[in-house]
């Protein structure tokens, strides 16, 4: 039996834009399906082979965004307008275990010499509201390098097909400190 599950949101760059923001939701959503890919494989071990039936699919867009807190019963913080859409139908036309990209996460990619990330989808994708689109999948292979302590992440990239590094650090606050 199939099962759509949940769908979850991240962003970079909100309240404050980030030139860097295609880079940092790459490496999330990249780390983010090495874990879930693990966690199926641990879990088929432990409980039953079926499980890794389970799958995830990630979408990434870059674009402007309007956000809010909405108050109300229950107060909550929300995303609106065409980019989270996109995001959306970018998960939604995704196969599973992959991370399908926009062209425009994907241009701001090239512009900082991360193109080897990049593999073109070869059919054409249809999104909704937006008609057929050209999409990448994103492939960051084992060149991304951790080092962290507890509020800094520190992120040295080295690309195989290149010999320069590109390095940044990138805050992470505690659910406590959001």
């Amino acid at each position: 039996m199939y099962h759509q599950g949940d769908c979850y949101i991240a962003v970079a760059g909100v309240p404050d834009p980030r030139e860097d923001h295609a880079v940092v939701m790459a490496l999330f959503a990249d780390e983010c399906r090495r874990q879930a890919q693990h966690t199926f494989h641990e879990l088929s071990i432990k409980l039953d082979p079926s499980v890794t039936e389970l799958s995830m699919r990630f979408g990434l867009h870059s674009g402007s965004i309007t956000a809010g807190v909405l108050r109300g019963e229950k107060s909550r913080f929300e995303l609106f307008g065409d980019t989270i859409n996109t995001a959306s139908r970018m998960e939604s036309t995704c196969k599973p275990g992959k991370i399908q990209i926009s062209e425009e996460t994907a241009g701001y990619l090239c512009r900082v010499g991360l193109d080897s990330w990049l593999q073109p989808r070869m059919d054409i994708v249809h999104v909704k509201g937006k008609g057929f689109v050209k999409t990448y999948w994103l492939e960051i292979g084992t060149s991304v390098k951790f080092e962290s302590d507890n509020k800094h992440q520190q992120v040295n990239i080295a690309t195989a097909s290149e010999d320069r590094q590109m390095s940044f650090v990138h805050e992470l606050y505690p659910p406590s400190d959001i």
